[in-house]
């Protein structure tokens, strides 16, 4: 159970200055209905950028292991160039 003391902490508040093109993208997104505040937009889009990092690691770690078993050798410009068009793929933008 969480006590009393953690659960009504204050939690640190981080003020930014954003320019203005990044704060059109943070009202757009806002303006959709889909986000209930700037702090919302912020927090799914910096989750999505740390599961896209997440997946470009994951995909130079098994082209790697793949390298090292012999299946097919890469240059790391062949690896960066299928996970950029695996993400195109996956974004509709190309057929895979």
């Amino acid at each position: 159970m969480i006590s009393d003391e953690l659960f009504f902490a204050e939690v640190p508040i981080m003020s930014l200055n954003l320019p203005p093109d990044v704060q059109q993208l943070v009202q757009d997104r806002l303006a959709t209905g889909n986000y209930s505040s700037e702090e919302d937009v912020l927090r799914v889009a910096l989750r999505s950028l740390a599961d896209e990092e997440s997946d470009d690691l994951r995909a130079i770690q098994e082209a790697i292991d793949q390298a090292k078993a012999g299946a097919e050798e890469l240059s790391m410009a062949e690896v960066v160039d299928r996970i950029r068009r695996g993400r195109a793929a996956e974004r509709g933008l190309i057929e895979s």
